[in-house]
């Protein structure tokens, strides 16, 4: 069901549903297995009106704008709700599939969002801005600090 909301989400991007923000940035889940110390998806949020959404921080680990802790991705790609339930997973090549398992969608390396039929979602760019399928800035990620 998450990872369903996730995709229906997708032009915001930014995602604090039930709990796990992710960053459909052109790094996956690989990268982070192989440099463990920091999340991909580490950084503030920010919508297109460039308000506070809340922030993931090194270990993967999601918080709401008022701090309040929603879930979390592991190095290996799964999901958990801040109740530490296992919502999904994304795998090493940026398919993204829910808790029994089903194909939902995937973000290519470019950045490019698609869902499970393989329509066209948005995007993220290199500077990691996020934009829906019809090229509208929807919001940012910014550093750690």
């Amino acid at each position: 069901m998450l990872i369903r909301q996730i995709f229906a989400m997708a032009a915001a991007v930014v995602m604090l549903l039930t709990g796990v923000v992710v960053d459909l940035g052109t790094q996956g889940a690989d990268v982070w297995a192989a440099t463990p110390e920091q999340s991909p998806a580490a950084g503030k949020y920010y919508d297109r009106s460039g308000r506070y959404q809340g922030r993931v921080d090194a270990k993967g680990r999601s918080y709401d704008q008022s701090g309040r802790y929603q879930g979390r991705q592991d190095a290996k790609g799964r999901f958990y709700d801040r109740t530490g339930r296992y919502q999904g997973r994304q795998d090493a090549k940026g398919r993204f599939y829910d808790d029994s398992g089903r194909y939902q969608g995937r973000v290519d390396e470019k950045g490019r969002f698609y869902d499970h039929s393989g329509r066209y979602q948005g995007r993220v760019d290199e500077k990691g801005r996020f934009y829906d399928h019809s090229g509208r800035y929807q919001g940012k990620k910014s550093p750690l600090r």
